[in-house]
């Protein structure tokens, strides 16, 4: 409760704006609506968001940057039936997501040889699995090993917040947990309607538990550097 007061108003203006323009977005999807407005919303919705964050705590770019490049892929991905936009929408994604888990790892510091150790066994296994997911949805092996890439780093969301968590950082890491659940449902979503049954019905549901995903994870960010 302590940090939750903490938060400047003018985050909470943009929190709202968030909130807002994503209930606009995510109704939008729901009765189809494909014009200007849709794509309007979906540029600004997590945008708001990092506005909202860097205003909260601007001593932490890492988290707020993350979010730009969110905001950014949402903006490519409007463009997504063009592949080079859509393969750098996906990189700027990926950007999202890595700069998460260097954000994470640089307040979980320092880690003990065995922590380390641990980590590096993680990944490996964790690579394994990530690719075989990817390729499952992609059925190419060339298109699989950056899919594997992407999934890894949705895996190493969710790893690194459940660490946090068994460390006594629970109360608002888990929060980010919740958030990088949402976001590996989301993107589940999204790989299943373009790559296997391609249809656009379950857009709204994609839209709405990205959304959700993204601000759990930076809202329990802010909640941690401001407790």
């Amino acid at each position: 409760m302590e940090a939750f007061v903490r938060i400047p108003i003018a985050s909470f203006v943009f929190f709202g704006i968030f909130f807002a323009v994503s209930v606009w977005h995510i109704v939008l999807c729901v009765v189809r609506q494909s014009g200007f407005a849709r794509k309007a919303t979906k540029s600004f919705c997590v945008l708001s968001l990092a506005v909202a964050v860097a205003i909260a705590v601007p001593i932490h770019p890492l988290l707020y940057i993350g979010l730009l490049c969110g905001a950014v892929g949402d903006f490519l991905l409007i463009f997504k039936r063009k592949p080079v936009l859509f393969i750098l929408g996906a990189i700027f994604f990926l950007t999202n997501h890595i700069l998460f888990i260097v954000q994470g790892l640089i307040v979980l510091q320092p880690f003990t040889s065995g922590q380390a150790i641990g980590m590096i066994i993680y990944i490996i296994l964790a690579s394994a699995l990530a690719y075989f997911i990817a390729f499952r949805f992609l059925k190419k092996p060339k298109r699989s090993i950056p899919g594997g890439v992407y999934v890894l780093a949705l895996l190493s969301n969710i790893a690194l917040y459940t660490f946090a968590c068994f460390t006594g950082r629970w109360q608002y890491f888990l929060v980010c947990l919740f958030g990088a659940i949402s976001f590996m449902v989301s993107d589940f979503m999204l790989a299943y309607s373009l790559f296997v049954k391609g249809n656009q019905k379950s857009r709204h549901l994609v839209m709405a538990s990205y959304l959700i995903a993204q601000f759990l994870i930076s809202f329990g960010f802010v909640l941690t550097f401001l407790a």
